[in-house]
């Protein structure tokens, strides 16, 4: 092409330049070719080399410093915060409560948590005094009040029973609580009695009179 010096790669290894001598006449007279190893080309992708090294070992250095920090930070919290949690349900002492040290997102799933144990809490409390107040009318009712069981095998068994109920057939509590209610009926009773569950299943409200037999036997309406 007219240039006075032309080089061209040989293979990956070399490169060969070519120059072209003329004569006094301007002839061309001789072709040298020199080929000499690709010495910036195999620097060049040494460098390279250097360089995917040095990123990879960076970003493992970076991903390890990365992975101590969300360790330390976040799984480790996350597994007390769990821990902490699953020891509240074992015991089942809604009264303890998670302890909140910062700002974050786990924190304040904490906080919704605190939050929940305390309504719970508070709905334990408000069940317990009304347990309590109905424990109280129960036991101190004039009238003899059963609590019976009404399907399936607990159909007439009695669950509890009040002091009134004691006093009238001679039972103790702990007695009616191994019985059913069709030991304390007349045979005449347990007759109607399957009737009688079935109109309260349904939702009414069964005024009926039936006669029981106390302990020692004799019968009362």
């Amino acid at each position: 092409g007219g240039a006075a010096f032309y080089a061209a790669v040989v293979d990956n290894a070399h490169i060969a330049g070519y120059t072209l001598f003329k004569d006094i006449y301007d002839k061309p007279v001789l072709l040298l070719k020199i080929t000499e190893r690709r010495l910036v080309y195999e620097q060049g992708k040494a460098s390279i080399t250097y360089i995917l090294l040095a990123l990879i070992i960076s970003s493992a250095v970076f991903c390890g410093v990365m992975l101590l920090f969300i360790r330390g930070t976040v799984i480790k919290r996350l597994a007390s915060l769990s821990a902490t949690v699953s020891d509240i349900s074992r015991n089942r002492d809604i009264s303890a409560r998670l302890e909140i040290r910062g700002e974050d997102e786990l924190e304040e799933l904490a906080g919704s948590i605190n939050m929940m144990l305390e309504s719970l809490e508070s709905a334990e409390q408000s069940l317990k005094e009304s347990e309590e107040r109905y424990r109280a009318l129960f036991e101190r009712a004039p009238d003899a009040i059963f609590i019976i069981g009404t399907e399936g095998e607990e159909a007439g068994r009695i669950v509890d029973a009040n002091r009134a109920a004691s006093e009238q057939h001679g039972y103790s509590c702990d007695e009616f609580r191994k019985m059913h209610i069709q030991d304390l009926n007349t045979t005449q009773a347990n007759q109607i009695l399957p009737q009688i569950f079935k109109r309260i299943m349904q939702g009414e409200w069964v005024s009926q009179e039936i006669w029981h037999c106390k302990k020692d036997g004799s019968q009362f309406p």
